[in-house]
């Protein structure tokens, strides 16, 4: 069994899966993961990658299924524990470092993404694009008020 530290990297790093396969996410993380695969040999990286690359393809396909986005955790939680035990000590401690790194950098990112909004407001988590026609009027911020005063009907009288 592993200790506690190194459980708690299992499931940042399970969790960084889960949440970034099928995600722009998905290609910040993959290469350092692949990378620590490396350690355990070409046969056991290479089945360790294969199982990455159909996670992604699985939530890709299904971006908003939470429970398949669950069960792609539950199953990385295993695969991990099973990594780590096969890592020495010194090898288990950094590759517990970079699942937590992994972790803090796709929930900064994940925050990063996300748009609020206080009272009477509207958020976007992209752009926004405004248009006014037809004596409308587009506001991005107001704070004392607006008054419109359409032109009136007959000759212009403003040249």
């Amino acid at each position: 069994m592993l200790p506690e530290p190194l459980l708690a990297a299992v499931a940042a790093g399970a969790g960084v899966i889960a949440q970034a396969a099928g995600t722009g996410l998905w290609h910040s993380i993959l290469p350092r993961i692949e990378e620590w695969f490396a350690h355990l040999g070409e046969r056991r990286a290479r089945a360790l990658n294969a199982q990455l690359g159909a996670t992604n393809e699985a939530l890709e396909a299904a971006p908003e299924d939470d429970s398949a986005r669950k069960d792609a955790e539950d199953a990385w939680k295993t695969r991990l524990q099973d990594v780590l035990m096969e890592l020495d000590e010194s090898e288990q401690i950094e590759f517990a470092g970079l699942l937590t790194r992994l972790r803090d950098e796709v929930d900064a990112a994940r925050s990063a993404d996300r748009a609020s909004a206080g009272d009477n407001s509207v958020a976007a988590g992209g752009n926004i694009n405004l248009n006014a026609r037809d004596s409308a009027v587009a506001v991005v911020r107001n704070e004392g008020g607006i008054h419109v005063n359409p032109p009136q009907p007959g000759p212009d009288t403003t040249k």
